[in-house]
């Protein structure tokens, strides 16, 4: 990762925490694992990020990392789905 993405990951880690937060709060799942999927959505956006597009990096990375939880939190979801009706 290059310096100055590193840079932006640092400076964006609260958002990814307040966002893995709130989503925690409403889903139940495991706080370690969103915030694990919410800090590797960060990377992945800062990575992506273009800023000729003329958005911030911020509304970038909160897209990203709210589609992130939203996979993750479907696919935890399916596959409780799959256990519960293998368990009857």
């Amino acid at each position: 990762m290059k310096k100055e993405n590193e840079k932006l990951v640092i400076e964006n880690l609260n958002l990814a925490r307040k966002a893995a937060w709130d989503w925690y709060k409403h889903s139940g799942a495991d706080l370690d694992e969103m915030l694990s999927e919410a800090y590797l959505a960060l990377c992945e956006s800062v990575e992506t990020y273009d800023k000729t597009k003329g958005t911030k990096i911020s509304t970038w990375a909160t897209v990203c990392i709210k589609y992130k939880l939203q996979t993750f939190l479907s696919k935890q979801q399916k596959e409780n789905n799959n256990v519960s009706l293998q368990e009857e």
